[in-house]
């Protein structure tokens, strides 16, 4: 179900995303990454460690949580108040809630650098990045029903599916500088069908100090868009997008 504090963010991007969708099509010419998608991925930026999420876009607003600094929010690109709405994940308490403009950097001038084919594997200046798909196996977790009949997995509606039990699980392994970076079991939980040629990675530079994976992953229907932060080395987290 989409909530109504995605409406905004959807309207803004649907004709992009209609008109290139979730796909592993690209050509010499188009870009790795459309422009609409980087222009609402930001990286929280905040000295204190971390930043406020807010039920509303206003410093009075109630506090309901905190992202880490060098957390990757998906955003409403416009903001209201100098607050931005925010997009974590569909099963976040801080789904739709709100981060201050100061505290977000943009990543639209950053490089973007693809992967080596339809493997999974993606490597530039020391940053290593590796997806594999292990089929799912659903004894390994509890499958029930919503009330419209739609699976959940573990409790939560699976990404990548529209309503059915995924097909494929997503596994994540990443080295810098050839050191492996420790990943929690958070980076890779409920997210499902991975497609490997639309693996990106975005840096400002040297991405053994900044760097984010991005994929565009669906069965066919349920598509959303995933990215992975990494600062100095360390795993800062992961958000989602559903068109």
């Amino acid at each position: 179900m989409i909530m109504k504090s995605n409406r905004a963010l959807i309207l803004h991007l649907l004709p992009s995303l209609l008109a290139t969708g979730i796909t592993t099509a690209r050509t010499a010419d188009a870009p790795l990454v459309e422009e609409s998608i980087v222009s609402c991925l930001k990286i929280v930026q905040d000295p204190d460690g971390e930043t406020n999420v807010r039920d509303g876009a206003s410093l009075e607003a109630k506090i309901a949580g905190k992202v880490l600094s060098g957390g990757p929010v998906f955003v409403d690109p416009e903001p209201e108040s100098g607050f931005h709405l925010v997009f974590l994940d569909k099963e976040d308490d801080l789904e739709g809630r709100y981060i201050h403009g100061s505290r977000l950097q943009a990543v639209k001038d950053w490089k973007a650098f693809g992967p080596e084919g339809d493997t999974g594997r993606l490597s530039h200046e020391g940053f290593e990045a590796v997806v594999k798909d292990p089929a799912f196996v659903a004894s390994e977790h509890k499958i029930s029903t919503d009330a419209n009949g739609m699976v959940l997995v573990d409790g939560k509606s699976p990404w990548g599916q529209d309503g059915g039990e995924p097909n494929r699980s997503i596994v994540l392994s990443v080295s810098i500088n050839g050191k492996k970076v420790a990943l929690p079991a958070e980076a890779t939980e409920n997210i499902y069908e991975p497609n490997f040629s639309t693996l990106v990675l975005l840096t400002p530079g040297d991405p053994a100090e900044r760097a984010v994976l991005m994929m565009a992953n669906s069965d066919g229907a349920g598509g959303y868009y995933l990215v992975w932060a990494f600062e100095n080395g360390v795993y800062r987290g992961r958000a989602m997008m559903m068109p």
